[in-house]
């Protein structure tokens, strides 16, 4: 069958055309042990957070996967894969580090303040983190450090004008629970005449991700197929249900 190129762009205009991977926005709050932190040049944590999404240029849609185990339904022969839990990736984020290096030291405070690795006063020494005397190489408790991130897609919003709005519109978010640093890699330093921006790569893990309703969805989140983890397991206790006509 050979495709139908109208028929193509007529399914792609009444979608409101595909999603672009530049129409997005990553957010997190600001991590708890960072609360009151200042910085070396005097700039609040607080005031870096406030910003900290402009700078957020390259970053990864988490993705999800199963994990399988073989199973031997008749104890020989071929084996089966089934599914035992559901997988989710580090993802990682690249951002501009300002002038101030107040977004590198953002993310070097955030790691330090999951794990104290200051070890320049010997192994006795002490530092105060989220207002708690920290020894080195003390681990913060998890509920102190993780956040939860969101990472929004914008889209062509609907117009009665003209079909469309200039202004682009949320239509897709996931929610990122226990969102926090892992690793902050290398970064290459290197003396040559073009003055390329300094890009800051830092490795994010996170608990698992649902999807959430973005404020001022046009269309209601049912017919875009959300569904909830409770109402499926009710459903599975309850049974298939009959509809009277």
């Amino acid at each position: 069958m050979v495709m139908n190129i109208s028929e193509f762009r007529s399914v792609i205009n009444l979608k409101g055309g595909l999603q672009k991977t530049n129409k997005w926005k990553l957010t997190f709050p600001m991590p708890p042990t960072m609360q009151g932190a200042t910085f070396m040049n005097g700039t609040s944590s607080l005031d870096t957070n406030r910003y900290i999404e402009y700078m957020c240029n390259v970053a990864q849609m988490p993705g999800v996967g199963l994990a399988t185990r073989p199973i031997t339904r008749y104890g020989y022969g071929v084996s089966e894969k089934k599914p035992a839990f559901s997988v989710f990736n580090d993802i990682t984020l690249s951002f501009y580090n300002d002038a101030a290096s107040n977004i590198l030291e953002f993310f070097q405070m955030w790691m330090f303040t999951i794990n104290n690795f200051d070890f320049s006063t010997t192994i006795n020494g002490v530092n105060v983190i989220n207002n708690k005397p920290t020894s080195v190489y003390e681990l913060s408790y998890k509920e102190e450090y993780a956040v939860d991130a969101e990472l929004t897609l914008y889209g062509v919003g609907a117009d009665p004008n003209n079909g469309q709005s200039a202004q682009p519109q949320a239509r897709y978010k996931m929610l990122l629970r226990d969102f926090f640093p892992v690793g902050i890699p290398e970064t290459a330093l290197q003396w040559e005449p073009s003055q390329t921006p300094m890009q800051l790569v830092v490795l994010f893990s996170f608990t698992d991700w649902t999807i959430q309703t973005p404020s001022g969805l046009d269309s209601p989140r049912s017919e875009l197929g959300q569904f909830s983890l409770v109402d499926a397991a009710h459903t599975l206790q309850q049974g298939p249900q009959t509809v009277s006509a």
